[in-house]
């Protein structure tokens, strides 16, 4: 995945609507040379196929940036630092947290919005600005239709849990209103298979996630563009150093780069991507919320989109 990609919007089956221009003259600028890629994962819990089309609509004014706007830079973090998001639950039943290390923001701007997802069994998602300061709570609703309640039948250890997530309630930003470079940053997942079950998967509990994207109004150009290099397993940039000022490092290239990895790999057939090892990794636990991360390069921070 090239070092400069960077995540802008993502939603589960709570379908979690983002507003960019929620604080007024605000929005994700496209430039000319931007591409848009999607990673999509479906699932289908009826016991026949389904034929399905995802679509997308975008609203968007032509042109550069119009003069007064703010940029949106989406900010994302996550218990996993950016892997696939999945990490092991961390016990079968009752109450967990997991949360992301602690981030120190390397840009500063005016929240606008922020969305939390969890996977079933979780009851919030909490941000921190520090320790001690909340941004906002997320609480997530279930069963609220017919569609988010499973009916169906499953074969061998498999056991979903009978009501899903259906929506997830607007993150209200609270006394912190701004994104600041001496803030230690943090996303915290609250679950309870107590309260609501989560899936079961081979005869125990199925992944689970906290994330939360903060969207942040900046001025336009305002933040430092990553360094070029390629991210490879766990969002590791090769050929980056912790000195933005510093020439750039080349970056090596193996005698037979593997396809998803390699920026001269052929266009056709598409790559397989591979972000590593998912819930079969350590059993994550609650970090501490002290000695943060220094921002590095651009968008490159643990827990933080790029």
């Amino acid at each position: 995945m090239p070092s400069k990609t960077e995540r802008y919007f993502s939603s589960g089956n709570e379908r979690s609507p983002f507003m960019y221009d929620a604080g007024g003259n605000t929005g994700y600028h496209l430039g000319e040379k931007d591409v848009i890629s999607w990673v999509v994962d479906l699932m289908n819990m009826n016991m026949d196929d389904r034929l399905v089309y995802v679509t997308q609509t975008y609203d968007y004014l032509p042109g550069p940036l119009p003069a007064g706007w703010q940029d949106i830079k989406p900010v994302w973090f996550d218990a996993s630092n950016c892997w696939t998001g999945e990490v092991a639950a961390p016990q079968e039943t009752g109450a967990f947290v997991i949360e992301s290390p602690p981030w120190v923001p390397n840009m500063e701007g005016r929240i606008v919005d922020a969305v939390g997802h969890l996977h079933d069994g979780g009851i919030a998602v909490d941000v921190f600005a520090s320790p001690t300061q909340s941004i906002c709570t997320t609480k997530l609703n279930y069963a609220e239709s017919p569609a988010y309640v499973f009916k169906g039948t499953m074969m061998g250890d498999d056991k979903p849990a009978i009501d899903h997530i259906s929506s997830v309630e607007r993150c209200a930003v609270g006394q912190i209103k701004e994104m600041k470079k001496d803030q230690s940053w943090t996303v915290r997942g609250r679950y309870n298979y107590d309260v609501r079950p989560g899936n079961i998967e081979e005869g125990k509990q199925g992944a689970v996630m906290a994330i939360s994207i903060v969207l942040v109004a900046v001025a336009p150009g305002g933040v430092p563009k990553p360094r070029q290099g390629w991210i490879g397993w766990a969002g590791q940039m090769v050929g980056v150093t912790g000195d933005p000022s510093a020439p750039p490092v080349p970056v090596p290239v193996p005698a037979s780069p593997p396809a998803e990895l390699s920026p001269a790999a052929p266009a056709a057939p598409p790559p397989v991507w591979s972000n590593g090892p998912q819930a079969s990794g350590p059993v994550w636990t609650p970090a501490p919320l002290s000695s943060p991360s220094k921002g590095q390069t651009g968008e490159f921070a643990p827990g933080m989109g790029f």
